[in-house]
């Protein structure tokens, strides 16, 4: 019977396969099936260096104008980003999946004045037009006649101005087309990062 720190090959009559697992008692740390998948059932599967991930070149199907340059999946990470500017009540969480960044705020202002800046991502964006971002507003508090609120991440910034309309930029202030002292905005940065 399988006991601590063993390796196991055997035959599973009911799946008609062979395995491999290392492991015992229960705790299997992983298995192989002869039909190709791995089984993890303790811990995680790390990469031991930088630049080793999961290489999916065997499905490369780059498609209509694409031209594919790197099927190698290696960086999965999530966090809490601390955005800059003029914010109380600061939430931010983001997810990095390889080079994509999601950068999520839930802000308010706490200003009067000022340009409607945020500041601090937690990745700087790459520095090519393709790699620059934009803004999925998910609630924005503000009043304007004169078009919706949009931003963009320019090359290697860290930060971005809200606009509205054909690219004015919107300042802290009371009244319409500004954003008003402890109005609240959400939504998140999609962007590239180098």
């Amino acid at each position: 019977s399988p006991t601590d720190n063993c390796i196991i090959l055997g035959y599973d009559k009911a799946d008609n396969r062979g395995y491999l697992t290392v492991g015992g008692d229960g705790d299997n740390v992983f298995t192989v099936k002869n039909g190709g998948d791995i089984e993890i059932g303790v811990g995680n599967l790390k990469f031991g260096s930088s630049g080793k991930g999961i290489d999916f070149s065997a499905t490369s199907d780059a498609g209509n104008s694409a031209s594919m340059s790197n099927e190698l999946f290696d960086d999965y990470e999530e966090g809490s980003w601390t955005p800059t500017g003029s914010w109380t009540t600061i939430v931010a969480r983001y997810t990095k999946i390889g080079r994509m960044v999601f950068a999520g705020f839930s802000l308010r202002a706490n200003a009067s004045s000022g340009n409607v800046t945020i500041g601090g991502f937690p990745f700087t964006s790459a520095s090519n037009h393709a790699a620059s971002g934009g803004i999925a507003w998910g609630l924005c508090e503000f009043n304007s006649s004169n078009g919706w609120l949009n931003g963009s991440i320019g090359d290697g910034e860290t930060s971005a101005t809200i606009r509205r309309n054909s690219a004015t930029v919107v300042t802290f202030g009371s009244g319409q087309n500004n954003l008003n002292s402890g109005a609240f905005i959400r939504g998140t940065f999609i962007y590239h990062t180098a």
